[in-house]
């Protein structure tokens, strides 16, 4: 397995991971609007026409969150390459963490029995498993052009 990567192959998996967040998005009724890649550490960013999500789709967006640790995870194992930097999952698992807050403002909010990140990211990777084929070609792309409009 590779420990250190190039810097096309990290491009690659934080394509992988941005585009983990858009499909799982998408699932959430999210429209993904632009996805980039390449800041810095090679990192990216997923960006949606909306962010509001409606109460009864709010773990289908922590599984949104989750989705971009998945989406390099599953991108690395399939090239044998080493496990995915924290970096970019902290602010994630961070988010991730804020649905849980009750904001005091009439706001929907997930309880501890709606799951755990580690749910979340378990579901982030079958639900991508299942468009994988539909995902992958998108990487190269993305990790090349830096930017993909829309998924």
């Amino acid at each position: 397995m590779t420990t250190s990567l190039s810097p096309d192959l990290a491009r690659q998996c934080a394509a992988a991971h941005e585009l983990g967040h858009a499909f799982a998005g998408r699932e959430a009724g999210l429209t993904p609007d632009r996805l980039v890649v390449g800041g810095f550490f090679h990192g990216g960013y997923c960006q949606f026409e909306r962010a509001w999500v409606p109460c009864h789709l709010l773990w289908q967006a922590g599984v949104m969150l989750a989705a971009g640790q998945a989406g390099d995870t599953i991108y690395r194992r399939e090239h044998q390459l080493g496990m995915p930097m924290s970096f970019g999952t902290e602010d994630d698992e961070r988010m991730f963490a804020g649905l849980f807050v009750d904001q005091q403002d009439g706001s929907c909010f997930l309880t501890p029995s709606d799951g755990t990140w580690e749910q979340a990211v378990e579901e982030a990777e079958t639900l991508l498993l299942g468009v994988w084929d539909e995902l992958l070609p998108l990487v190269i792309p993305l990790a090349v052009h830096g930017k993909l409009d829309g998924i």
